[in-house]
């Protein structure tokens, strides 16, 4: 992402799923109605033929004249390639049946918690949690964040070297331990005007 005023570009979102048009079409058109943003959308699909629909509808809602928001909209081959780099990752998908998505819209009310359909927070997003394919995927990054709030935290430079050693991004050009070392040193020496004291 490059942050340049109150606007950011060159986000990367992942959309998984989506096949339902009407739920991608709304999607879309709010980002397009958006002039602060703007990036590329991978779009996944375990029907193919429903991402590329997807698609080609986002491409032309872009090329629309009203449109403020601008994203390229592409096809991920696999559910890795959309979720790699991803800032941000929507999913649009039902993971179970209509009488689970039931319960978790439903029982919440009980206690007057009125749970939005298909809504990743409350009670039923918590419980709906994340289809386990998708889960695997995402939870080595996440488990790489707590390292680095972990680091932060602790001033620990050891965990820190395994933040990096984790990143997939660092990971596909060097795993040197040495080489990794150093970089941090260089990077945290060049930065230390803002950095907390404990990394002095």
């Amino acid at each position: 992402m490059i942050f340049e005023g109150d606007r950011v570009s060159g986000i990367r979102l992942a959309y998984i799923g989506g096949g339902s048009r009407g739920w991608a079409w709304k999607f879309m058109t709010d980002l397009a109605a958006e002039p602060a943003m703007g990036g590329t959308v991978a779009l996944y699909d375990i029907d193919r033929a429903a991402a590329e629909a997807n698609r080609v509808i986002g491409g032309k809602i872009d090329a629309h004249p009203d449109t403020k928001g601008h994203w390229n909209y592409t096809v991920a081959e696999t559910l890795e390639e959309a979720l790699t780099g991803a800032d941000f990752v929507v999913i649009s998908i039902l993971p179970g049946t209509f009488d689970e998505m039931e319960a978790d819209v439903h029982l919440p009310e009980r206690l007057n918690i009125w749970q939005s359909v298909g809504d990743t927070a409350g009670p039923g997003g918590i419980i709906g949690a994340l289809p386990e394919e998708i889960r695997k995927l995402v939870q080595p990054h996440t488990e790489n964040h707590f390292r680095i709030l972990k680091a932060a935290e602790t001033f620990d430079r050891d965990l820190l070297l395994e933040a990096f050693r984790n990143d997939p991004n660092t990971a596909a050009k060097c795993t040197d331990a040495a080489q990794l070392r150093k970089l941090i040193d260089d990077m945290i020496a060049a930065t230390a005007a803002y950095l907390p004291a404990g990394w002095q």
